[in-house]
């Protein structure tokens, strides 16, 4: 009797001796976990131009101002090179006329444009990232009051200008159909991405009338 006991014992210690057991292994997955390919969106070949009721009436004068045919990038790169063109010509002494008492001269006219732009197009950056957050409004006499340009020299502001412009154009690269056509507000007014881009060509052009009748019309 005690033989068969410890037979017993010795069976059952030998039976749940983990080093006897085999490993339990597990089945290989015969489905790939899902991917997703990363949503691609193309930027404009062309930009539309806005509608009405995508701009401020104020900036209808701007809109209105533009040629009959051109895309935003094309308008881009040639009012900026024949304005460069034009103003690289005069004399650096040039640059502090001003055709009426009180009026800008061609250096602060020159500062405005510049600082017009980079306004203009970080509203259309905002709105094209879908920010909901409303911009403020700037008035631009308040700003040509610490806009000094007295030490400044034409070539000096063209060079600040001409970055300014590639920066505009590369935002405009890479913006799409859908970003162009983003609503935000800017000084209370509601209006798409893809205006600020046609209003910053169209008040260049408008100055560029002003510069080359009040200015350089002698």
């Amino acid at each position: 009797m005690k033989i068969l006991l410890l037979t017993l014992i010795s069976n059952q210690s030998q039976n749940h001796n983990p080093q006897t057991q085999k490993p339990e292994t597990q089945k290989p997955q015969t489905q790939k976990p899902e991917t997703r390919k990363p949503e691609t969106r193309k930027p404009l070949l062309f930009m539309r131009r806005p509608k009405k009721n995508e701009y401020s009436p104020f900036h209808a004068t701007y809109i209105k101002a533009l040629p009959p045919r051109g895309t935003a990038l094309s308008l881009l790169k040639k009012t900026f090179k024949e304005t460069q063109e034009l103003l690289a010509k005069l004399p650096e002494e040039k640059g502090d006329f001003a055709y009426e008492a009180g009026k800008w001269t061609i250096k602060q006219l020159i500062i405005h444009l510049i600082d017009t732009e980079r306004v203009f197009a970080h509203r259309a950056m905002w709105f094209m990232r879908g920010d909901r957050a409303g911009l403020p409004g700037f008035n631009q006499d308040f700003w040509m009051e610490y806009a000094d340009v007295s030490n400044r020299s034409i070539k000096d502001l063209l060079k600040e200008w001409k970055a300014v412009r590639d920066n505009t154009i590369f935002l405009h690269n890479q913006c799409t159909d859908e970003q162009a056509q983003n609503i935000g507000t800017a000084g209370n007014w509601k209006s798409s991405a893809r205006a600020y881009f046609y209003i910053i060509i169209g008040h260049h052009l408008h100055h560029l009338a002003v510069l080359k009748e009040r200015y350089l019309s002698e």
